[in-house]
């Protein structure tokens, strides 16, 4: 890695140079050791992990499903988005939880994988679509065509997702899922 560094640009390679021999880039290292050392825990952190982590797991699914309300019987797109981001957050904590929950958690993690894939690939063809008609009324002939034949395809398979997505929902909704929180 030396040897790259040495092959910046000099102007770069000085302000680099500069910037690791700063006081600022000093008090870091020196915070971060500190903090290494002695981590600032909240009270709960003596919890046993069983008691603390279904506790955890609240926030993120109660957030969920705010967002899920919200949107009511036909949310827009901005709002799926939303609902995805939450569910990939209650998807990480249940996957971290699963060491100290078990089964449980590994199953709301895989209802909540199923629902984030059917939101992202909603996303990316909704957004595939309004990319290739962009591009499409950019060109001329076969090519225009072409794009706007494939952004039709974009579109019904985003309206295909649009109509599961709540089906994956009820899957994680479920409230079997969640007697471990």
């Amino acid at each position: 890695m030396a040897q790259s560094i040495r092959s910046m640009p000099q102007p770069a390679f000085a302000v680099l140079e500069e910037a690791l021999r700063s006081e600022r880039y000093v008090d870091l290292l020196d915070r971060l050791v500190e903090t290494a050392n002695a981590p600032a825990l909240r009270t709960e952190a003596g919890e046993p992990a069983a008691d603390a982590i279904p506790v955890l797991m609240r926030r993120p699914w109660h957030k969920l499903e705010k967002r899920v309300e919200h949107g009511g019987d036909d949310p827009s797109d901005a709002q799926l988005h939303e609902i995805r981001i939450r569910t990939k957050r209650v998807r990480y904590a249940a996957d971290a939880a699963t060491p100290v929950a078990g089964k449980p958690a590994r199953a709301l993690a895989h209802a909540a994988a199923r629902l984030q894939d059917v939101l992202g690939d909603l996303n990316d063809a909704r957004v595939a679509a309004d990319w290739l008609d962009q591009w499409a009324h950019g060109a001329d002939g076969e090519p225009a065509r072409a794009a706007a034949a494939l952004a039709d395809r974009e579109r019904a398979a985003a309206s295909e997702l649009r109509d599961s997505w709540r089906e994956a929902w009820e899957e994680l909704a479920d409230p079997k899922l969640r007697t471990w929180m």
